[in-house]
């Protein structure tokens, strides 16, 4: 079975100091050359790659939805 997680990040990145190329590396581990690529982008840019924390509470409703209920409960005269 192949790796997952961090194990997946870890197996990339000790091929890729193996000097495997990113296509050599994608069939080894059998991701997409796409995914191996933004993996060794993140590890030379930053050293590891661990994910980063998010900044706070994503939102509830999304863009269109909020405009989607604001319409429908805004703006009704009072008689």
């Amino acid at each position: 079975m192949p790796p997952r997680g961090k194990d997946l990040k870890g197996a990339i990145i000790n091929l890729y100091k193996e000097s495997k190329s990113q296509r050599q590396i994608s069939k080894i581990i059998g991701k997409s050359p796409a995914t191996v690529q933004k993996i060794i982008e993140k590890f030379q840019a930053e050293g590891n790659t661990l994910n980063k924390p998010r900044t706070g509470r994503p939102p509830i409703f999304t863009d269109r939805e909020r405009r989607i209920v604001v319409g429908k409960c805004g703006k009704k005269s009072v008689d």
